[in-house]
């Protein structure tokens, strides 16, 4: 599993309902080269459930008091219940929040007018956090959401569309693995096998680890697990920003990152660059999926709470959901003015110039490379064809025996209106 940075709280703003609780290094996260030697386990989200007292909606999670006070009839701010969102710091999604928690008051009056306060977390072990109760919403999508829901009996609600499976799994440009010298996909991951050299993933636990397992097996045809069972002998953990320099370095053979998790740099064509491009992809996890019969492209990231949190506080959906989506406007308006405007958004998607910022943005928001899942998308209300295109796909993954019976009536998706 990635690592993450200790909390931290840097204490908010005196005349604000949010709270910001960064967990940010003092090194700036996309240097960071630290790998750890063995896989944590597969399955890293429900182990991290298994050891709780209490789930999301008890008294530590989304019912109760929420973490906050519990409310009054006077409405003041000391009695008010707090909100606890929880979000990974960097990205277009980190870039947002900070535009809606820090630079603004969106967030805290969407959430006063609800009667409720607000505290922002950051943190790569998020699902983990969510369901130890450590946070009344997460962003893990609607696959880890129907892991849960099956697995851990534990009904959640899916508020938002915000991004699709993004990452790449990367290799050396021009090198063994590299699709244009194996022939193919298939081919560079047949070598793997074969070759049984390290792959590097960004933890087993996050949103594409847990989804690791059925892409490699349903596209591919291996499996691909943290035990003896798997086909793949040297799988170990990598950050995602630190997969480009293990790939470069010949570290490791293939990996998982993206180009606004740290690859921009070593990914970006020689136009946006100083120099031409180190490390290509030999395949994306959604489109990969996509291209499947029965499958599209997963879910990466929501506004995910406890179904019983959702009942019990129906504006705080309402709220997250509200606010987030003029932190979308914002950003769509002037997407690299908004990057351009505090160097600190540089570091946040793993960026070293504005030259590799206009890389991710036509890669990732304009898709004019070679990509077609934006990395967040602009409109973020849940749609009819939307819920039932992924229940098919949720479907297809227990048909494969990725999900276990019971998610269905566990899982609801909640259609929240943006305005």
């Amino acid at each position: 599993m990635a690592t993450s940075d200790s909390p931290s709280g840097d204490g908010g703003t005196s005349d604000s309902n949010v709270r910001n609780n960064k967990e940010v290094a003092d090194d700036s996260w996309k240097r960071r080269k630290v790998m750890k030697a063995g896989a944590a386990a597969s399955t890293g989200l429900l182990t991290a459930a298994a050891g709780c007292t209490s789930s999301p909606d008890g008294d530590g999670g989304g019912g109760g008091d929420g973490g906050g006070n519990g409310g009054d009839s006077n409405g003041g701010q000391e009695s008010q219940t707090t909100v606890r969102l929880l979000l990974a710091p960097t990205g277009f999604q980190g870039i947002i929040m900070d535009y809606l928690a820090e630079d603004t008051e969106i967030l805290a009056d969407h959430y006063s007018e609800e009667n409720l306060n607000v505290e922002v977390s950051r943190s790569w072990e998020g699902a983990a956090i969510f369901t130890s109760g450590g946070a009344d919403f997460e962003t893990f999508g609607s696959l880890e959401a129907a892991k849960l829901a099956g697995e851990r009996d534990i009904p959640l609600a899916v508020n938002a569309n915000l991004a699709p499976q993004i990452m790449q799994v990367v290799g050396a440009r021009g090198g063994d693995y590299d699709p244009e010298t194996s022939g193919s996909p298939q081919a560079s991951m047949d070598l793997l096998n074969e070759q049984q050299d390290v792959f590097a993933l960004g933890g087993w636990g996050g949103g594409t680890g847990i989804m690791m397992p059925m892409i490699i097996q349903e596209a591919f045809g291996y499996n691909f697990t943290d035990d003896e069972s798997s086909d793949f002998d040297s799988i170990t953990t990598a950050e995602y920003s630190a997969v480009p320099q293990l790939v470069e370095g010949g570290d490791a053979a293939m990996g998982t990152t993206s180009p606004i998790h740290g690859a921009a740099p070593t990914m970006a064509p020689a136009e946006y660059n100083d120099e031409d491009p180190t490390i290509t992809s030999i395949f994306g996890c959604g489109s990969i999926m996509a291209d499947l019969d029965g499958f599209n492209a997963p879910q990466l990231n929501s506004w995910t709470c406890s179904q019983d949190y959702a009942s019990q506080y129906p504006g705080s959906p309402r709220a997250i959901v509200q606010s987030f989506s003029e932190g979308l406007d914002w950003l769509y308006e002037d997407p690299i003015g908004r990057i351009e405007e505090d160097e600190e958004h540089l570091n946040q998607l793993g960026l070293e110039n504005m030259d590799q910022a206009q890389y991710v943005l036509d890669w990732g928001l304009n898709l004019d490379l070679d990509n077609d899942l934006p990395v967040i998308y602009e409109d973020i209300e849940l749609t009819e064809s939307f819920i039932e295109e992924d229940k098919n796909f949720l479907r297809s993954a227990q048909d494969v025996g990725f999900l276990t019976q019971g998610w269905e009536e566990n899982l609801e998706y909640r259609q929240v209106a943006t305005e």
